[in-house]
């Protein structure tokens, strides 16, 4: 079980770095996802994206996601990955499936957060048997806005709060929990901002997903999140792997056509 409590986080709005990231990545309009084939179906399809719980992050060249995090709150925090870099070789293979899968372009007129997720539906969260275990309503945080609105057309008692940002590259983690009057915050500020410096040329932009409650909930533990996506005000291009077969291609041809 994971507990949320937002009286547990707060916001540290003197952290100049955490606003110069996300107001670099608010003012891109283009992003790119690499993805396996069935990846790329499964969001057409349902036109949903996957967040992945940072307690899933067990792998050896990813587990430092984790273990930065105070285990108290690694249950509450969801990252989907993309990237503002140059194509790259190393992009095919290591998210691309080695070359069977495909690059993703998403290209936006606004803030990409606010144009590609909707809000109109509900986030399922999904447990470690791949059954929805709970919903939530969404709030979109942007650089500037101090307030989050919630669709009124929607009910639960916890949200997801999305935050789309740049990542630093460093060796070392933030500080992501804070000790204020002997009390222990999470700071929404620096959690999952800061990328191993090995993995620079990744040219990183995430969006980060928080549950926040206004009263103390205990939900079952998810594994991800499947955020709901609009594509009415944004384009999207599709690139092959050198290894995709003409069927697949013409399979997910078809499937944008239905988007």
């Amino acid at each position: 079980m994971i507990k949320v409590d937002s009286n547990q986080q707060i916001i540290d709005y003197s952290d100049y770095l955490s606003m110069k990231l996300r107001e670099h990545a608010e003012n891109r309009r283009e992003l790119s996802h690499y993805c396996s084939i069935e990846t790329a179906k499964k969001i057409l399809e349902s036109k949903t994206l996957l967040f992945k719980c940072v307690n899933e992050y067990t792998k050896t060249y990813n587990r430092y996601e984790r273990d930065w995090i105070d285990g108290e709150y690694r249950g509450i925090i969801f990252l989907s990955c993309l990237t503002h870099g140059p194509e790259s070789e190393d992009f095919w293979l290591d998210f691309a499936d080695s070359g069977h899968g495909v690059k993703l372009t998403f290209r936006t007129k606004g803030i990409f957060h606010k144009e590609i997720i909707d809000t109109s539906k509900y986030i399922q969260g999904i447990n470690e048997e791949g059954k929805i275990a709970a919903y939530f309503a969404t709030t979109l945080s942007c650089e500037g806005n101090l307030f989050c609105r919630v669709n009124d057309k929607l009910s639960s008692d916890i949200v997801a709060e999305i935050v789309l940002t740049d990542v630093d590259y460093d060796i070392n983690p933030l500080q992501t929990v804070q000790q204020i009057d002997a009390k222990k915050y999470l700071n929404l500020s620096t959690i999952s901002r800061i990328v191993r410096k090995d993995y620079e040329q990744e040219y990183e932009t995430r969006m980060i997903a928080i549950l926040r409650s206004t009263k103390p909930i205990t939900i079952e533990e998810l594994s991800c999140l499947l955020v709901p996506l609009n594509f009415n005000n944004v384009n999207f291009d599709i690139a092959y792997g050198s290894k995709v077969s003409d069927k697949e291609k013409r399979e997910l041809e078809s499937l944008v056509l239905k988007v």
